[in-house]
């Protein structure tokens, strides 16, 4: 599996990668479906939150780019790693605004589901493409 493919599965099979419930599960439990908007509400309100939210974003970035590096057996600043890592961030950011939008918008748990698949497997498919040469399978 390459780099982008573990992402890209990652990214569709869980709500987050953490928690105590089968992927998914959370936004089918009515009472963890409102805590998980509440939360969204909460960070939407507060400007320290938000900021937090964009840091996490920025840090996570970066640790991705040390583990492209790795994986890829390219130097971090390589050109092709930093624009690996600046799109696969965007595709990121994206997904997280795909939840939390419809989140918000209290839409059913199936529907919240299908709008970030669809986000992430049209994300990184593109990814795919446009890095084919750089992120091979390992042998």
């Amino acid at each position: 599996m390459t780099v982008l493919g573990a992402l890209r599965f990652l990214l569709s099979e869980h709500l987050v990668p953490i928690g105590d419930l089968p992927p998914w599960r959370a936004l089918e439990i009515p009472e963890r479906y409102e805590m998980f908007r509440g939360f969204q509400e909460a960070q939407d309100r507060s400007p320290a939150l938000r900021a937090r939210r964009a840091l996490i974003g920025d840090e996570t970035g970066e640790s991705l780019r040390g583990v492209f590096a790795d994986e890829l057996g390219r130097d971090p600043d390589d050109p092709a790693i930093r624009a690996l890592t600046v799109m696969v961030s965007a595709a990121l950011e994206l997904r997280d605004e795909t939840l939390r939008a419809a989140v918000l918008d209290r839409l059913p748990a199936g529907e919240v589901r299908r709008r970030v698949i669809a986000v992430v497997d049209e994300s990184f498919g593109r990814l795919a493409t446009a890095f084919a040469d750089l992120d091979r399978p390992a042998v």
